[in-house]
């Protein structure tokens, strides 16, 4: 696919920051229902409701568009999961329904883009840019965590929090894929999360 014969630009007026708007929410319902590579320039312009020119004076190329896609994805399920991660009351909660109401949180984040997260899942086993943006935002999330945890030092059975922290995410992201994401498996939702939820309990407790 040509890439743009002219300058990138930011939209700053109302009208060119919805048009960039309109291209980002069709690619991702296009990446979402034909995947990546079986989306064209074209076909998320067309989508859009706006000309090929239009496509390329905001984004250089699909590709680029797909990591602002991914971006505005990871940073909504962060903060969905950031907020109910702050509601949560882990001082008078048991820590066994804490930890279930966070795992909850993850769970329920999953729920913002089900098929373009398996398709982000995908592509960033074959690309350099995306498995980055993966692993920064993964960094982040396990840096909040292990500062949770660490908050409870004087009651967690582990002494390495940071890698703690990072067991507990590995755990908790697998459960998660395998049911909301790829559909792995039939077992009712809250018989994984609260026997997800136990498991980790009794490794980071006393």
């Amino acid at each position: 696919m040509a890439e743009a014969v002219q300058p990138v630009r930011k939209p700053r007026q109302k009208r060119g920051i919805e048009t960039r708007q309109r291209i980002i929410d069709a690619a991702q319902a296009l990446f979402s229902r034909k995947g990546y590579h079986a989306t064209n320039s074209k076909e998320i312009a067309a989508e859009a409701g706006v000309a090929i020119g239009s496509f390329y004076a905001y984004f250089k190329d699909k590709k680029q568009l797909f990591l602002e896609v991914l971006k505005r994805h990871i940073e909504a399920t962060k903060a969905m999961i950031m907020t109910r991660m702050q509601e949560i009351d882990f001082s008078s909660e048991s820590v066994n329904e804490a930890i279930y109401l966070l795992i909850k949180a993850l769970y329920k984040a999953h729920d913002l883009s089900p098929d373009f997260h398996r398709e982000a899942e995908a592509m960033r086993y074959s690309d350099p840019e995306v498995a980055q943006l993966h692993d920064v935002f993964h960094e982040s999330f396990r840096t909040d965590f292990a500062a949770l945890l660490d908050s409870f030092k004087a009651r967690l059975r582990v002494t390495d929090i940071e890698a703690a922290a990072h067991i507990v995410m590995a755990a908790s992201e697998e459960i998660v894929h395998s049911t909301k994401i790829f559909g792995e498996t039939q077992i009712e939702e809250d018989r994984l999360l609260s026997g997800l939820a136990d498991m980790i309990c009794r490794y980071l407790f006393k």
